[in-house]
């Protein structure tokens, strides 16, 4: 099924349906090359969403590839698992590397004969390696930026950061924010001070994005 892309310009997208009833966002880059030498599958971090990588697979276009991308099963427009769709969520990272699975065989049954290759940054990197250890064959190539292959636990110890998830999923707190965190709402996330990026244009494009779809 069609839907409207809202602010994803350059993107065509569609629903997925997987077998447990969830559904997936997919998404095409609407201006592949005539020629295309081969597919790129983008794989996102935590909290992103298609519309963000719309530069980057501008630029893949240019080099010669047919772009795809979706959000994560628990993010962006994606299937949530909590009623407040400001948690994201998972049970376990195995549903992600089955959602990819399932994304990558919809993704080869279109480009037919070329290679598919994937572009996967933090948590994203997380999920494909785990997915190319089960020495899955679809993939022809695989680059990683900033993969998520550990948790930054900041002024916590390790030990202590476990203790700390265990007793709260033990306590019935798996779908509670972490600590520190708390809803979105528009003006909070200024740009002084952010640890994300330095560019304040982006910044603001990503902000506009929320306050104009805040789901």
């Amino acid at each position: 099924m069609m839907v409207d892309a809202g602010a994803a310009a350059g993107w065509e997208s569609r629903f997925l349906d997987l077998p447990d009833g969830a559904r997936l966002r997919l998404a095409r880059w609407t201006s592949p090359p005539d020629a295309p030498r081969a597919a790129m599958l983008i794989l996102h971090g935590r909290t992103e969403f298609n519309e963000k990588y719309g530069e980057a697979a501008e630029d893949l276009s240019r080099q010669g590839f047919a772009v795809w991308t979706f959000d994560w099963r628990g993010q962006g427009l994606s299937s949530r698992l909590l009623p407040d769709r400001q948690r994201g969520h998972v049970e376990t990272y195995d549903m992600l590397v089955d959602d990819l699975r399932a994304v990558i065989a919809a993704v080869k049954a279109e480009i037919g004969a070329l290679k598919l290759a994937v572009l996967a940054h933090s948590m994203g990197g997380h999920v494909a390696v785990r997915y190319l250890q089960t020495g899955a064959a679809a993939v022809a190539g695989a680059v990683l930026s900033a993969p998520m292959l550990g948790i930054g636990t900041e002024r916590f110890p390790l030990w202590l950061a476990r203790a700390l998830s265990w007793a709260a999923v033990s306590l019935g707190f798996a779908g509670g924010y972490a600590l520190s965190q708390r809803p979105w709402r528009p003006g909070r996330d200024r740009f002084e001070g952010n640890l994300l990026t330095s560019d304040p244009h982006r910044h603001a494009v990503q902000q506009r994005w929320f306050v104009d779809h805040p789901e």
